[in-house]
């Protein structure tokens, strides 16, 4: 019974987000490529931030489920420090590549060419 709570309180709300997010990207499907861009550069971050730290915190309520003695405790260890860790560390990388400037540094570093966007002109 507790492994069914665990689930139904991270999966129904994911999925629930998860179903706002494809309608809004249906609605923008019909748009112009600069609506579905901005549509995608929104959704995109908060999709990956949301499930990322969803599947963490998963594992984190699934281990104490278990038997403490049952399980090693290295393997108790690492699911906490990757509660912890990830959607921290995960949070700054999504949102600051957003940023021209982050994603420039960063591109740099990787010597990944990054393509140009040409603006267009309105007459």
């Amino acid at each position: 019974m507790s492994q069914y709570t665990t689930l139904t309180t991270i999966f129904v709300p994911l999925l629930f987000v998860l179903y706002s997010y494809i309608r809004i990207l249906v609605v923008c499907r019909t748009g112009s490529v600069e609506t579905r861009r901005k549509a995608w550069q929104t959704c995109l971050p908060h999709l990956v931030t949301f499930v990322t730290y969803s599947l963490c915190l998963f594992c984190e309520l699934s281990i104490t489920r278990f038997d403490s003695d049952s399980v090693d405790p290295y393997v108790v260890a690492v699911l906490s420090l990757e509660y912890l860790l990830i959607p921290s560390l995960n949070n700054p990388i999504i949102y600051g590549l957003k940023l021209p400037q982050i994603r420039a540094l960063v591109f740099r570093r990787f010597k990944i060419k990054q393509k140009k966007r040409q603006k267009r002109v309105v007459i």
